[in-house]
């Protein structure tokens, strides 16, 4: 066999060692290319995985944009020969076309994930006055939370029941939706309770006054401010006027009037 270009005659054997070196060398240059896009396939979804992972720590809605700079940025980093290679910058451009998919959740996932306003989330300023003042503020678990007038935070946007007390005032609940963005002010009119009073005199028959209005007729149940003294005057024809002066206590406490006949 003719040695091509020269003219030379090549032994069969010598073609055949040839061969082979060509050979080898070829299966060695494709072994070394197959690594190289291997690796490259393999950065580029170690890439794709790190940029998911960012995604989600970061947002609850993932940006678009986020994916597809990662998904240039892994195209400009692979070579142009291996590009080239067995469509590998195809593999790794519908790698990171479909990690943008499942990085991007559909609407409704989106709208279920998505947190209440930011500002909900934290506590805004109250500021609590009341009428009168020194009325200690509770939860409604009873936990204390201070005495008016006072300033305290409440979660934002969340209803929250409030209870203050004073002694020898009736208690007084309030719903209060501390608002973001201002301070919430919340004024609470405590009102003094009333106990009921007996009243009966003799003789019977006699009109009952209170503050200048008449409250019935002896014997009778009146309601009075609890805690507070009240004046009492009892008037009847032929009976000189009585008055007394009582501080309800308690419930169902009870009042006499002797009336003395007129000379």
């Amino acid at each position: 066999m003719t040695d091509a270009g020269t003219g030379f005659f090549r032994d069969s054997e010598q073609v055949d060692s040839y061969r082979s070196d060509v050979h080898a060398a070829y299966q060695a240059e494709e072994t070394t290319r197959r690594r190289r896009v291997l690796g490259i396939a393999l950065s580029a979804a170690v890439a794709v995985v790190l940029v998911i992972i960012v995604v989600v720590l970061t947002s609850h809605k993932p940006s678009a944009s986020v994916a597809a700079i990662a998904r240039d940025a892994s195209v400009a980093a692979i070579p142009r020969d291996a590009a080239a290679a067995d469509g590998s910058a195809a593999v790794a451009v519908a790698s990171n076309d479909a990690a943008e998919v499942a990085a991007s959740p559909p609407a409704d996932a989106t709208a279920a994930t998505t947190p209440p306003d930011a500002a909900e989330s934290g506590t805004c300023l109250v500021e609590i006055t009341s009428v009168p003042p020194g009325a200690q503020i509770a939860r409604d678990d009873d936990t204390s939370l201070g005495t008016t007038p006072t300033s305290i935070e409440l979660p934002c946007g969340v209803a929250t029941k409030l209870v203050l007390r004073k002694q020898h005032y009736g208690a007084a609940t309030k719903e209060i939706t501390a608002n973001a963005g201002a301070v919430t002010k919340v004024a609470v009119r405590l009102s003094k309770p009333q106990f009921t009073l007996r009243i009966t005199s003799t003789p019977s028959g006699a009109t009952i006054s209170i503050g200048g209005k008449t409250a019935g007729v002896t014997p009778t149940v009146i309601r009075v401010a609890a805690f507070e003294t009240t004046t009492v005057i009892l008037t009847k024809d032929g009976y000189l006027p009585d008055l007394e002066k009582v501080t309800a206590k308690q419930n169902n406490a009870a009042l006499h009037f002797g009336l003395k006949k007129k000379r």
